[in-house]
């Protein structure tokens, strides 16, 4: 299942359980009848309707994750920066592979492109960022990291550290 499916439905999982949670217990302390077209009615404007928008918003960060798409990324607020890897093995892009799972979650990769695409952990508030790793034959590491939503302080010291993890892991 796609990171934007999975994330839609968590979102309406969570407001769900809060908005029937909050509206049985308002229903039950008043003692008035279930009125099911209102409950449904509240439920696509309150629990469908927000994530769905949100969601479409960042739709086009969130998608380029897990395409097939082998540019970089072109999106605003982006870091970028050329490494270069010091592998001791005979195949350096699946040590790349290597390195960069243990820290981040791959979403996208291409052996024979040698390309990956990479996303940090999204959270209830804070999408995370994407990453994009394009080994080159000279062992040179072309690095695009990405905000997912508006560029803030935070993610900003996310991305520089990303980044930073990123320099430190390819001259082990």
């Amino acid at each position: 299942m796609k990171f934007t499916t999975q994330l839609l439905i968590y979102w309406i999982a969570i407001l769900s359980l809060i908005y029937f949670a909050v509206s049985l217990t308002i229903l039950s302390i008043s003692g008035e009848s279930v009125n099911s077209w209102l409950l449904i009615g509240g439920f696509l404007l309150l629990c469908v309707f927000p994530p769905a928008i949100i969601t479409a918003i960042f739709y086009k960060r969130l998608d380029y994750m897990e395409s097939d798409d082998l540019n970089p990324p072109q999106f605003e607020g982006r870091r970028e920066a050329v490494f270069r890897l010091n592998s001791h093995s005979s195949h350096p892009f699946d040590d790349v592979m290597l390195r960069i799972d243990r820290r981040w979650i791959i979403s996208f990769s291409d052996r024979k492109n040698h390309v990956l695409k990479f996303r940090t952990d999204s959270r209830m508030m804070a999408w995370g960022i994407g990453g994009y790793v394009k080994m080159n034959d000279d062992l040179t590491v072309h690095i695009v990291v990405y905000p997912v939503s508006s560029s803030s302080l935070l993610t900003e010291k996310v991305m520089k550290s990303t980044l930073s993890s990123l320099r430190s892991l390819f001259a082990e």
